[in-house]
């Protein structure tokens, strides 16, 4: 690992644990609205995220018109996700205040994957790190708080006007790190975004399989481990 001047980090699955993000967020929004939920409500309520999330190629935007049109898209996924939710669980609040709860409330979720902590702290004694997302810049922002002293850069797709994995991303990203791609390491659990397009663009990857999933798409990382710890190992 000492070979690496600089290790990029994906943040959501990688350093934060979305589904946990989602959890809080349903819960608080069935607080405020009188209603009771379960587990099989929240499992529900997670197959219809996806659902959305799906329809708009949210997880691999593998075209220019998808990727130039991200953040679009993942506002309508959130728009219908939340319409459909109100009209199955009968929810007073409208999409539009939903949405915005959704997103207020994401930002305060911030429940780490196994081993982040320690491992960012570890890491920072030896490297510089920088994240790189798709996401939204004021939410990843204030989640990214949480680890801001260790983290020289913070790359988010909403601010860049590109997203992983389009190599207009990774362009910009290098205008600010200060070496070549071949001295850094992207870290990520998105075989698709995070992977693809970093080795794409030179970088050297890492695969966060921590489900240990069969990889069956001709993308092949560099490196792969199911815990974050390993890193300390490499």
């Amino acid at each position: 690992m000492n070979r690496y001047d600089y290790i990029i980090f994906d943040i959501d699955d990688t350093l934060f644990q979305y589904k946990k993000a989602e959890r809080h967020i349903m819960s608080r929004i069935f607080e405020e609205e009188n209603q009771s939920i379960d587990e099989d409500v929240y499992e529900a309520l997670w197959a219809l995220s996806w659902k959305y999330w799906d329809r708009y190629h949210l997880s691999n935007p593998d075209t220019e018109e998808l990727q130039s049109r991200y953040h679009e898209y993942y506002h309508k996924h959130l728009y219908e996700y939340m319409d459909e939710m109100r009209e199955r669980y009968h929810l007073k609040a409208s999409k539009e205040i939903l949405h915005d709860k959704f997103l207020d409330y994401f930002e305060e979720s911030t429940e780490s994957v196994e081993n982040a902590d320690f491992v960012v702290k570890e890491l920072a004694d030896r490297h510089c790190l920088a994240a790189a997302s798709n996401g939204l810049t004021k939410a990843q922002n204030r989640r990214m708080e949480k680890y801001r002293e260790y983290f020289q850069y913070v790359f988010i797709s909403e601010e860049l006007g590109a997203c992983k994995p389009d190599r207009r991303f990774w362009e910009q990203v290098f205008q600010k790190i200060p070496v070549r791609p071949d001295n850094c390491l992207m870290v990520g659990d998105s075989i698709h975004t995070d992977i693809a397009g970093a080795a794409a663009y030179g970088i050297h990857t890492c695969w966060l399989n921590s489900g240990k999933r069969i990889n069956d798409t001709g993308i092949q990382p560099d490196m792969e481990i199911t815990n974050l710890n390993e890193l300390l190992e490499i």
